[in-house]
């Protein structure tokens, strides 16, 4: 149960792109543009 995005269940591929967005919003949201 880890097709959500409809990519192959690679495992890591995932958790990376995820933390990788969360990161960018982190550093956006600190960062006053």
């Amino acid at each position: 149960q880890d097709r959500s995005e409809g990519m192959p269940s690679l495992g890591e591929a995932p958790n990376e792109r995820g933390k990788s967005a969360l990161v960018t919003l982190a550093l956006f949201q600190s960062d006053p543009l």
